[in-house]
């Protein structure tokens, strides 16, 4: 992801598959004052790395909504 970004990374990553490894690895993943977008849903409670969210200071949100509405909440991030 950084090579592609220019050592940056990503405004906003979303997980859409639940797992525990793609969960884990979005904060590293993301740039500072970024977002993390969980859509999909764990079968089992997954560790997440708090200190590093807050140190860079990531926005965190959930969704449960439906297919139609996750393209509507990636379109309002895209007017951000």
């Amino acid at each position: 992801m950084k090579d592609e970004t220019g050592g940056w990374a990503a405004d906003v990553v979303f997980d859409a598959s639940g797992a525990a490894k793609a969960i884990k690895g979005s904060v590293s993943i993301a740039c500072p004052a970024g977002a993390i977008v969980l859509v999909g849903i764990p079968v089992e409670p997954v560790a997440f790395n708090i200190p590093g969210a807050i140190g860079k200071e990531l926005r965190i949100e959930t969704v449960f909504r439906y297919a139609q509405y996750v393209r509507a909440r990636a379109e309002s991030y895209r007017l951000r």
